[in-house]
C-alpha cells in the first residue's frame, strides 16, 4: 500500500504547487494594481523573480501558461531564493 500513498502524495504535492502558483500570480497582479507603494525587499524580490518569467495581466488571456512558468519557479526553488529562504 506504501506504492498507492506515495503516488497520492506526489498527486498531492502537484496540486498544491499549483494553488501556490495562482496565488502567488493573484499577488504579484495585487501589488502592480497597489504602485507606487512598495512592498519589503524580500517581496520586492520575488515580485521581480515572478514578472522575469509572467508579465504583468494588461488585457485578458488565459491564465495556464502562467501558472505553468510559476510552478516551474516554485520548483525550482526560485522563489524560496528570492524571499532569502533557502
Amino acid at each position: 500500500m506504501s506504492m498507492g500513498a506515495a503516488l497520492k502524495a506526489t498527486r498531492s504535492v502537484e496540486i498544491a504547487r499549483q494553488v501556490v502558483a495562482i496565488e502567488l500570480l493573484c499577488a504579484a497582479q495585487g501589488l502592480d494594481c497597489l504602485a507606487p507603494l512598495t512592498p519589503s525587499a524580500p517581496l520586492q524580490r520575488v515580485h521581480g523573480v515572478i514578472r522575469a518569467r509572467v508579465p504583468t495581466l494588461h488585457d485578458d488571456r488565459p491564465p495556464s501558461p502562467d501558472i505553468v512558468r510559476l510552478e516551474q519557479l516554485i520548483a525550482e526553488a526560485d522563489i524560496e531564493r528570492a524571499a532569502g529562504l533557502a
